[in-house]
């Protein structure tokens, strides 16, 4: 008799673990659905941005390449360009609340689904690549602002410079500084577009990852 209350005291105890871990597993799928849509609108945001960016990396590069030094209202463009889509990046920076947890908790074995945890996992190394480029993206970023302290008067906007005298003077004086940004800003344009395919590449894959979660544990 006390070998049997022993044995189903057992029984319980475990078949109470296997519920309770059934009942962490649901609250992580769901979790991390809501971390994949938080991923997938930060996408959207920062692609659109990321189009207008290459528009006024464009215009940058033909605001220097058909500058004439006289005309103050090119010149003002050409700074205003510069300071707008020159000196910020749009990058996302993906949603890791629930994976990290998952993590904490032992790993992946929470999530018992094997293609759900492999695509969840194989997601998650693709954004770590994205992150890489991200690095790339901010190391040209970086380059053309220092670049930039060679033919750009950080003073421009300050009344005592309101003449542009400055300003014209370190353009016209730097033919090949200047040379140097264009080629840099083109550079970064393409980093840029690189990085955007990577993240047109990361919704789908985000979609797709949703998709499979709710097929494969029956949430509409």
């Amino acid at each position: 008799m006390l070998f049997m209350a022993v044995f189903c005291g057992f029984l319980a105890e475990n078949e109470r673990e296997h519920y309770v871990e059934h009942q962490r597993e649901k609250q992580y799928i769901r979790s991390l659905i809501n971390d994949l849509a938080t991923d997938t609108a930060k996408i959207q945001t920062m692609t659109l941005l990321g189009k207008e960016s290459m528009k006024g990396l464009d215009s940058l590069v033909h605001a220097f390449d058909t500058l004439s030094v006289k005309d103050n209202d090119q010149l003002e463009k050409l700074y205003s360009l510069f300071l707008t889509w020159g000196t910020t990046p749009f990058t996302v920076t993906f949603t890791d609340r629930t994976i990290s947890q998952l993590k904490s908790a032992g790993g992946m074995r929470l999530i018992r689904n094997q293609k759900v945890s492999d695509k969840v996992t194989t997601y998650y190394e693709a954004a770590n690549l994205c992150k890489e480029q991200v690095s790339t993206y901010y190391m040209d970023m970086n380059t053309l602002i220092e670049l930039s302290y060679k033919i750009l008067d950080k003073l421009y906007n300050e009344t005592s410079h309101a003449n542009m005298i400055l300003a014209r003077k370190l353009i016209a004086d730097n033919p090949q500084n200047v040379r140097e940004f264009i080629n840099r800003t083109q550079d970064l344009k393409e980093v840029i577009n690189n990085y955007h395919e990577l993240l047109f590449q990361m919704e789908a894959f985000a979609k797709q990852v949703i998709t499979t979660i709710k097929k494969e544990y029956h949430l509409k």
